[in-house]
Parts: structure tokens; C-alpha cells; sequence
């Protein structure tokens, strides 16, 4: 019996090292590609140097997450970071205690896979991640509530706020997207702004408002519990109300986190130095042994395409978790104010607003090539730039009713039409007349909004040619970038990055700047080259143009381009 027992304890001493060595093994080949790719990259000594120790350091103790280079490794930990907690936080903020709705929970959860996929932002050498805290959870919401997807404001945070907040760093700011209006800023209402109307710039700015404000939170609230609450709380409250806000301390690993389960404690001088937010969670080694999905804002070519998963309880993360209320959506974006006209030859314009009556007229236009029958409701609106002209008919009850856009009083002038729709691309300033028209004499009421469209650059790519030498280990090619949009497009970036499907962002191998831009409608060629250790082929390479969101486009969801490596 004491031979079996001395037999079975040395097979289970060899399998654990086996299983131990397996470990090393592969952390070890994953950091090594790391190195080798870091040899052959643009990245300075300096940041090499530091990820080389960083990689030793991981490997050593056994964590299993890797490290890598990305564009936030070239910013100071001010300029990543910028949480300061206000003086007596806690003492009049307004704490929820959710263990009173613990109910429950799935084992993982991810706002993502609900329609919250939302872009990931970059803050750039801001220390305002405390405006894309707030905003994030917002923009998250407004996608999954609304159907649709928004870029809001922080520039408006950090630029109007009351508090002495920007670049130099702030504190969660949901006041303003709810109740506070900056009135010394010359705002007049509260509410979030939108990206298209006061970009994001990096700086300490000036407001210059007025600015519209098309959304609003009802509420929002601290989740109770000191400094960090519970992890079954915080979870409550992201599947109850959606993405959490929270505090996390973060130093030179967090910095150049790239892959794996994060589990690195790190500490701060001041508890927390940064804000996240929180979209879901996995808890793959038990309910109190998980790890958080992490979105950050600081761009795309961190960590896992923006994202981090991360230890529940390493780092202070969680720290003042809080939490929006949002459900109310606008029908439709703001709109272009509307004035009743007569254009002498579109019929008659009848005093109830909006509603046709059920008299006929005849009048046929050109665009459709349609005799309308019934009558018609005019109104005139005035642009004073260039956009999409768009007019939506809403609330119509089953009533079969057209509308049409104008240009002068004369139906052949007509430019765009549709059912319910009429979209006049690239409109020039200038006077529109729009006519609602009952189909066959259709009689009811409706809702009409109008809205314009501001001219945007759209950048968008196709690698032309692709090829490789010396056995797959140098490829070169061209990347095509093509301007799609309306507006001219700056200065931009554009990222290469390793991938083993053509769709998962890996390996960063290179960045590129194309400092000159692309005028809408243009396209320039980019000469695209790089040598690897070991072979690429079968491997795709994929472009990520605009990777840092330096642009604010038209389209954010059109800028990769894949292609495999022959």
C-alpha cells in the first residue's frame, strides 16, 4: 500500500509539472512573438526597453495576460489617467443600495451583444477620462434603447462644466447630462451635447455656447457600499440600468496591457487615477472570481480593440461605481424649424397644421413622375449650409400620405420624394418647400420633422495588392483609402495589426500618419511594408484606418481593411 501511495504521489508531482512547464511554455512563446515583433516595429528604445521588462516581469510571476505596444504607451500617466475624487464626495451624493433588487444573475453578461457595441473613444494627451466615464454609458443606452448610434460630446464636459474640471482632470459629471445648466457658459438647458456640433479637441477650449442638448438622463446614483461595492452589486446594476462608471488606479501595466485576463495589482498616491466603464462581466472561475469587460478610452489600439478584462478586485476597480437612468429617446434627431408657405402653383395650404384634408388637386412632379390626387400641406424651410436634407413623416395612423422637396413653386422642381421619406443629398444652402400629398385623395394627420445632415468626411479602404517573400517573413503592399464623404478629411492615422480570421484585431505591427489627408471624393495609396521573424503567410494583416478617432466621420463602422497574407 505504501509503494501505490508513493507511486500515485510521484504521477500526480510529474503531471503538475507538466502542467506548470505547459504554462511557462506558452506565456513564453506569446512574449516572445511579442519581442520579435517589437525588434522589427518603429517603437522607440526607450518603450521597447519597458515592455521588455514589463514581459520578463508577467512571465515570472506567472500572470497569464500579455503586454504590447499601442499609442497610448507614448502618453504620461496625467495625460492617460485625470480621476480626481472631489473633496467629501460621498457626504451629498445620492447612494443606491442594490442588494434591495438582488436577483439572479448569469454567470456572464455583456452589453455588447444587446446592440451596445458602441465605438470605442480616445482622450488622446487629455487627462479627461472622467468626461468619457460619463459620457460612455450614455452613448451605450442610447444604442440599445434607441436603435441607434450617437457620438456625444465630451469636449462639452470638459470645456463647459462649472467645477474647474478638463485636461488637468474631473470627476464623474452626470449632473449635466440630467439637471445642471452651466448658465455662466451661456448655456440655457441641460442635457448631452452632440460630437458633431462641439467636437472633441484634446484642450482646455473655451464653451462658446449655447449648445443643443437632445438627450437627457432621469437619474443616476452612486451603488452603495464603501469605496467599492460589492461585485454582486455592481453586477446588478449593469444588467438593471446598463453600463457602470467606475474608478480604477492604473500605472505603467495597466498602460501596456494588450491580451488575456488582467490580474496585476497596481497602486495609486490618490486610491484612483482613471475612469472606465463597466459593460459586463464572466465569472469563469466562480461568482466572486470572475473578471470585469472593461471598455477604456484610449482608442482602439488598446488592449483588446479598446477593451480590458479584468480581476474582479485588482486595482481598486470599481472604485465609486455609479449608474444612469436613461429611457427617454427623442422621436428623431433635432430638427430644422418649419414655416407654413403657399408656393402659388402646389395647391392649396389648409389652417390645420398638420393634418390634409380631403379635397383633390392635381399636380404631378418630376422627381416621381406621380399625378398626386390628393391635397396638399406645404412648409418652407431655410438652411444656411450645405448637408443632407432629410424630411420624415411619422405618427400617420395607416393614412397612405407622400412627401416631396422643392427647390421653387413649381412642382418640376422637385429634388427628392418617398412614402414616408425624402432624403436630398449634398443640399446647397438655400429655401425648400416642402409638400405632404394624400395618395388618391388619403385624408388624416401626421407628424413631420426635418432635419439636416452636417456635411462629414468618410473614410474607407481596400488593400489593392498584397504579397510576400523570403518564405511569408516580408510583405509589402498598397492600401487604398478612398473619401466616400461629403466633407474633406484631415490629417489621420492608420494602423496595421496581425490577425489569424480577418476580423480579430491581434498584434499591433506598425502605425502610419497621413499628414496631407484625403479631400472628399479623392483617394490616395498608402505603401504598406514590414518583416516578421517568422513566416506571415495564411495570416491576415488588417488596416485600421483613423484607428485613434482623430476624425469624426460620417461612418466610424467602414474604416478596417483585411486581406490575407499569400
Amino acid at each position: 500500500m505504501r509503494k501505490t501511495r508513493t507511486f500515485l504521489r510521484g504521477c500526480w508531482l510529474v503531471i503538475g509539472l507538466m502542467l506548470v512547464t505547459g504554462f511557462f511554455m506558452f506565456c513564453g512563446q506569446a512574449q516572445a512573438q511579442i519581442l520579435a515583433e517589437l525588434s522589427s516595429s518603429q517603437v522607440s528604445p526607450e518603450i521597447t526597453a519597458k515592455l521588455r521588462t514589463l514581459q520578463r516581469e508577467i512571465t515570472e510571476k506567472g500572470h497569464s495576460f500579455t503586454v504590447g505596444y499601442s499609442p497610448a504607451m507614448e502618453r504620461t500617466i496625467p495625460q492617460l489617467g485625470g480621476l480626481i475624487k472631489p473633496k467629501d464626495w460621498r457626504k451629498y451624493a445620492p447612494f443606491e443600495k442594490m442588494q434591495s433588487y438582488l436577483a439572479a444573475l448569469p454567470s456572464s453578461f455583456d452589453w455588447r451583444t444587446f446592440g451596445g457595441d458602441t465605438p470605442v473613444r480616445d482622450q488622446g494627451a487629455c487627462g479627461a477620462c472622467w468626461a468619457f466615464g460619463t459620457v460612455a454609458p450614455l452613448e451605450v443606452m442610447i444604442s440599445v434603447q434607441c436603435g441607434r448610434v450617437e457620438n456625444l460630446s465630451e469636449q462639452y464636459l470638459v470645456s463647459c462644466n462649472e467645477n474647474g474640471w478638463g485636461c488637468g482632470g474631473g470627476w464623474f459629471a452626470h449632473d449635466y447630462h440630467q439637471w445642471y445648466i452651466p448658465a455662466t457658459n451661456n448655456e440655457t438647458d441641460a442635457g448631452a451635447v452632440l460630437e458633431s456640433v462641439f467636437p472633441y479637441q484634446a484642450a482646455d477650449v473655451p464653451c462658446n455656447g449655447p449648445h443643443s442638448h437632445p438627450y437627457k438622463i432621469n437619474n443616476w446614483s452612486y451603488i452603495a457600499g464603501y469605496t467599492v461595492p460589492s461585485v454582486a452589486a455592481i453586477k446588478q446594476a449593469i444588467q438593471t440600468y446598463g453600463p457602470v462608471s467606475v474608478g480604477v488606479c492604473f500605472g505603467s501595466t495597466f498602460q501596456a496591457y494588450k491580451s488575456g485576463i488582467f490580474d496585476y495589482n497596481e497602486t495609486c498616491s490618490g486610491t484612483v487615477n482613471h475612469a472606465v466603464t463597466l459593460v459586463g462581466w464572466n465569472d469563469d472561475l466562480g461568482a466572486d472570481n470572475g473578471y470585469w469587460i472593461l471598455k477604456n478610452s484610449w482608442g482602439t489600439g488598446w488592449g483588446e480593440a479598446g477593451y480590458m478584462r479584468i480581476r474582479y478586485g485588482i486595482s481598486k476597480v470599481g472604485y465609486g461605481a455609479n449608474y444612469i437612468d436613461f429611457t427617454s429617446c427623442p422621436a428623431l434627431p433635432p430638427g430644422l424649424a418649419l414655416t407654413n408657405a403657399l408656393p402659388v402653383t402646389l395647391g392649396t395650404l389648409y389652417q390645420g397644421q398638420t393634418t390634409v384634408d380631403g379635397q383633390a388637386n392635381i399636380s404631378t412632379y418630376a422627381c416621381s413622375t406621380r399625378a398626386e390626387t390628393g391635397p396638399e400641406k406645404a412648409y418652407k424651410v431655410t438652411t444656411t449650409t450645405s448637408g443632407d436634407l432629410t424630411v420624415t413623416l411619422s405618427n400617420l395612423g395607416g393614412v397612405d400620405l407622400d412627401v416631396f422637396l422643392v427647390t421653387g413653386s413649381d412642382p418640376t422642381s422637385c429634388v427628392a420624394f418617398g412614402d414616408t421619406t425624402a432624403i436630398y443629398a449634398n443640399a446647397p444652402p438655400g429655401t425648400y418647400y416642402i409638400v405632404v400629398d394624400g395618395n388618391n385623395g388619403a385624408m388624416g394627420t401626421f407628424a413631420i420633422q426635418a432635419t439636416l445632415g452636417q456635411k462629414m468626411p468618410d473614410l474607407t479602404g481596400t488593400w489593392t495588392q498584397l504579397t510576400s517573400s523570403s518564405k511569408g517573413k516580408t510583405v509589402s503592399g498598397t492600401l487604398n483609402v478612398s473619401n466616400v464623404g461629403n466633407a474633406d478629411a484631415g490629417g489621420f492615422n492608420v494602423a496595421y495589426y496581425l490577425s489569424t480570421n480577418g476580423t480579430t484585431l491581434g498584434t499591433l505591427l506598425k502605425t502610419a500618419t497621413v499628414s496631407t489627408g484625403v479631400r472628399a471624393g479623392l483617394n490616395v495609396n498608402l505603401s504598406f511594408q514590414y518583416s516578421s521573424s517568422t513566416s506571415l503567410s495564411g495570416k491576415y494583416i488588417i488596416a485600421k484606418i483613423d484607428y485613434d478617432n482623430k476624425i469624426v466621420e460620417k461612418n466610424e463602422g467602414n474604416n478596417a481593411a483585411a486581406r490575407m497574407v499569400p
